[in-house]
């Protein structure tokens, strides 16, 4: 079997882009790994973006399926293309209820770290998963938003790397493994959808950074890149850790927090806040100096409680620490409805 992968942007960061594809944590089809040619995007929802509108229109069906994400979804419907809503659990997507979803034409999904309840997709249903989308002929967008941050464990073999029948494309970013305002992203593709996609890809943007893309491949190419992962790996671990450590001193039975050894996030859920009061919380914890994001756009339906992302990459284990007591002081001081 042959896999797809473009050379629609600079010839060496597609060259060290399959470097990291190859020598990295992915566990991606080491077919693809060894051609030097990837479809490089602006970021990742740039190429979210364009390959779902060409998947969708290119079928009889015009179906998205998205879940817990609120930018795909807006796309979407700006795009005319209907969205389902298929329910994650403590495992991630629930696959099961799939069966129904005969005509769906793209799945979305984050198997390695579902954004954004961190849950990780065992092995079972992401071969239920690839089953699906081969009888149903439907294709699978693998978002790998932080799968090279895994601080416990070995390397999760990646979707596309046990597709052998080309329904999977792979969708990488170096923006949260190296900073923000790095816009380069990156898809790995079906043989079968090269074309479509850099024609897609050519008439959506009108190029990915040339100079950003050159800088990066030096610095792959250098062996940097390999460096500053493994160091921040390693630094975010002890991060991820005092997150949890915190919320058992300073919340405890009071939240639920997701506990995968993984990702630059941790997702809190207040059984006891309504949804309603989310936004009372968030501004209760500015007061006290701490910056709480939401979790109300990662819904496409009302949650049955208040929830909430925690990013921690960019503080120290001491801030995390005051960060988190000032969380418990504003939820203390926070009137019940």
């Amino acid at each position: 079997m042959t896999r797809g992968v473009v050379a629609a942007g600079h010839p060496l960061t597609a060259e060290a882009g399959a470097r990291v594809l190859r020598e990295g944590g992915n566990a991606v089809d080491a077919a693809v790994a060894a051609v030097a040619t990837s479809i490089v995007t602006e970021s990742p929802l740039t190429g979210l973006g364009a390959g779902g509108y060409m998947l969708v229109h290119r079928g009889s069906e015009n179906v998205v399926l998205d879940f817990f994400v609120a930018v795909p979804g807006a796309g979407g419907r700006e795009r005319s293309s209907e969205l389902v809503p298929i329910p994650v659990d403590e495992h991630g997507l629930n696959v099961d209820k799939l069966t129904a979803q005969a005509k769906l034409r793209l799945l979305l999904v984050t198997p390695s770290h579902q954004f954004p309840t961190g849950a990780l997709l065992p092995a079972s249903r992401r071969l239920a998963l690839l089953e699906w989308a081969h009888r149903h002929g439907s294709y699978v967008l693998e978002d790998d938003y932080d799968g090279e941050f895994r601080y416990a464990g070995h390397p999760l073999e990646s979707l596309q790397g046990r597709d052998t029948r080309e329904r999977v494309l792979y969708m990488g970013t170096f923006s949260k493994l190296l900073f923000p305002a790095l816009r380069v992203g990156y898809l790995v593709v079906p043989e079968s959808l090269v074309d479509p996609f850099l024609r897609m890809k050519a008439a959506s943007d009108t190029g990915s950074p040339g100079f950003e893309q050159h800088v990066l491949a030096q610095f792959i190419s250098a062996g940097h890149f390999e460096r500053h992962v493994r160091k921040t790996r390693a630094r975010n671990a002890k991060r991820h850790a005092a997150v949890l450590a915190a919320i058992d001193e300073h919340l405890g039975d009071r939240v639920r927090a997701s506990r995968e050894p993984a990702g630059l996030h941790v997702w809190l859920e207040i059984p006891k806040l309504a949804t309603e009061r989310s936004s009372a919380l968030v501004a209760r914890a500015r007061a006290e100096g701490v910056g709480l994001h939401s979790g109300k756009l990662c819904f496409l339906r009302r949650p049955a409680h208040a929830t909430f992302i925690i990013g921690y990459a960019s503080l120290d284990e001491r801030r995390i620490q005051r960060g988190i007591a000032g969380l418990s002081r504003a939820l203390t001081k926070l009137r019940p409805h």
